[in-house]
């Protein structure tokens, strides 16, 4: 299974998707879905999960560290 940048991240950084979940306004079940590759987020959802791991990590995270838009 190919696994996510999100998934990557989290898993390199190891963020706890429930501190994720809560530093960005979303349900852990809504992190877990976006790990597995398992939705079509939104481009508010996906600002708000790279705030949430600029807030847990203190890194400066950009989107496309986390999501792959298929350039």
């Amino acid at each position: 299974m190919t696994r996510t940048r999100l998934d990557r991240f989290v898993e390199t950084h190891k963020i706890e998707p429930e501190e994720l979940a809560t530093a960005a306004g979303l349900t852990p079940a809504a992190i877990e879905r976006l790990r597995r590759e398992d939705g079509n987020p939104t481009l508010t959802a996906m600002r708000a999960i790279r705030d949430g791991c600029r807030q847990v990590t203190g890194l400066k995270v950009q989107v496309t560290d986390l999501f792959d838009f298929g350039d």
